[in-house]
């Protein structure tokens, strides 16, 4: 050992094993200023009005705005003297991830892992002390090597290594000065890092409500035709045939013949619904259908679409109201099929004629609630599997919490001991969007009129695709609104067309400024995201 305890805390704390001091400074040249401002006989005193307050929020480096970690190491010894810089093998910081089980009050940190070459992104550690760096954990082998080969091995490949951002130790005049050991880093808020592993998964579970509450999930999402005791009429659709083009006209047919022809020629045109309740009814049941086809995926080959299927199959469907009063009909999974094909997604071989059943009949309380359970199955798995890997930063409602490390030199010959500080308080990040602590950063347009703009010449280029630029040259502004614009033709040459970049941010300005007065009816929102301040033009002069 070095020979005595040591103690690794945050400047200014009192205890034993204190946080981390997180400072925040705006300073262009962060690190120099700071370790001036440090080379003091009470460097607290010197920094204390920087340190970030309670409720704490970190910005990121778009703010103009960073954060540093300032730590000091000392000898547990009578009078708290100053660590040796010489006795420091290295030092770091790591920023962990607070998180919790569920609804559970425990919370528990996850720290940014890798495992050998691989990214696995936040992990859960279940000791929070052990060695960031999985070469240097100690591992009590009771002198037999097999063992810490193979705990070296599951560090290395289970348990992975913890990302470090580097502690550097002041300077000898500063510390001098200080009279103290003080180390200090850059605290990263921001990261363009993302896991390679797959996100967790999320469980049908995570849209369950506590008992009594309102079901926002089962009301915004579940159609009304799977929910219980809603026997839905059909009205003007029941019994008429539709195909895919009539539908998207609100157009029906009397007869199979007629619609199956009217898919040979145009001349045989559909009647027209003349209900506006009929033509709702319409738009409802192909949303029905886009949502079992493309959300569900109800027709796919998953385990979760065949249990679906074989939900829906308890339904039976009537196609008249002698079907309905015999309790009679077809399985709802092949009606829907059927019309889906016919009305959504054709395939070859499937049918192209729709033909409305009488009415969808009410679904039993018990089948209802099994396939709303099965619906939250299957929504919960198509998320998972589009959810990418985790980013590091990304997650606005997550909290974090910073603990540094030194490791100290032992007299002895043995490998370095690891000494901790205590964890930060939780902090967020701000994101991105939010005002930092600074003036906001001017842009100075350029001056528009029949003069300035002969001195803006192109300085950008565009290399424009055949079709793009036919399409652009054979379509008048009027044509294009009114719909009558025609596709550009993959023929002639192809186009270099150069701007001048700062013209195309005007015009972006103005078409932007537009908008925000536009939008202003709805978000009444000008008072507050616009603020404009004449600015005198002051005139200069050279004196003689």
């Amino acid at each position: 050992m070095v020979g005595h305890d040591v103690i690794f805390r945050g400047l200014g704390e009192a205890s034993r094993e204190g946080p981390p001091l997180l400072l925040q400074l705006t300073d262009q040249n962060v690190i120099g200023v700071l370790l001036e401002t440090l080379e003091a006989e009470d460097p607290y005193a010197a920094v204390r009005a920087s340190a970030v307050k309670a409720p704490m929020r970190l910005y990121q480096p778009v703010h103009r705005t960073f954060h540093v970690a300032l730590l000091e190491a000392a000898c547990d010894r009578p009078g708290s003297p100053r660590l040796d810089p010489a006795k420091i093998d290295s030092a770091g910081l790591v920023v962990r991830r607070v998180a919790r089980d569920g609804l559970s009050a425990d919370r528990f940190p996850q720290g940014w892992l890798s495992v050998s070459k691989k990214l696995r992104g936040w992990s859960r550690l279940d000791d929070p002390k052990r060695d960031p760096d999985p070469d240097r954990r100690r591992v009590i082998t009771g002198g037999a090597p097999e063992i810490g080969r193979k705990a070296l091995l599951r560090a290395r490949l289970e348990e992975g290594a913890e990302q470090v951002t580097e502690l550097f130790v002041a300077p000898p005049a500063v510390c001098e000065k200080a009279g103290k050991t003080l180390l200090y880093g850059l605290v990263p808020t921001v990261s363009t890092e993302m896991s390679e592993a797959p996100a967790p998964p999320i469980a049908a579970s995570a849209f369950d409500v506590p008992s009594g509450a309102k079901d926002d999930f089962r009301d915004a999402v579940l159609p009304g035709y799977l929910k219980a005791g809603l026997g839905l009429s059909f009205g003007g659709l029941a019994e008429r045939f539709f195909t895919g083009r009539s539908a998207a006209q609100y157009g029906f047919f009397d007869d199979a013949q007629r619609a199956q022809a009217s898919l040979q020629s145009a001349d045989v045109a559909p009647f027209s619904l003349g209900l506006e309740a009929d033509r709702t009814r319409l738009d409802q049941f192909l949303d029905f259908l886009r949502f079992l086809r493309i959300s569900l995926d109800l027709w796919g080959n998953s385990p979760d679409s065949v249990a679906l299927r074989r939900l829906l199959a308890e339904i039976v469907v009537p196609a008249s109201a002698q079907e309905e009063k015999d309790k009679a009909g077809r399985p709802a999974d092949q009606v829907l099929l059927e019309a889906c094909t016919a009305l959504i997604a054709p395939i070859p071989g499937g049918a192209t004629v729709f033909r409305f059943p009488y009415r969808w009949p009410p679904v039993a309380a018990g089948l209802a609630d099994r396939i709303y359970a099965q619906v939250k199955a299957t929504v919960a798995s198509r998320l998972s599997a589009l959810q990418p890997g985790v980013a590091r930063f990304d997650d606005k409602t997550a909290r974090y919490e910073l603990r540094a490390f030194v490791r100290v030199k032992r007299d002895d010959g043995c490998p370095p001991d690891l000494v901790w500080s205590e964890s930060s308080a939780a902090f967020e990040i701000v994101p991105w969007y939010e005002n930092g602590t600074l003036p906001p950063i001017q842009i100075e347009l350029p001056d528009v009129s029949s003069e300035s703009v002969k001195s803006l010449l192109p300085n950008v280029a565009f290399k424009m695709p055949r079709r793009l630029f036919n399409f652009l040259n054979s379509n008048s502004p009027k044509d294009l609104m009114e719909g009558k614009g025609k596709e550009g033709l993959d023929i002639g040459l192809q186009w270099i067309c150069s701007f001048n970049i700062s013209i195309i941010f005007v015009l972006a300005f103005i078409v932007m400024f537009m908008f925000l007065i536009i939008l202003n009816i709805i978000f009444w929102w000008l008072p507050f995201i616009r603020i404009c301040f004449p600015l005198p033009t002051v005139s200069r002069r050279e004196d003689s």
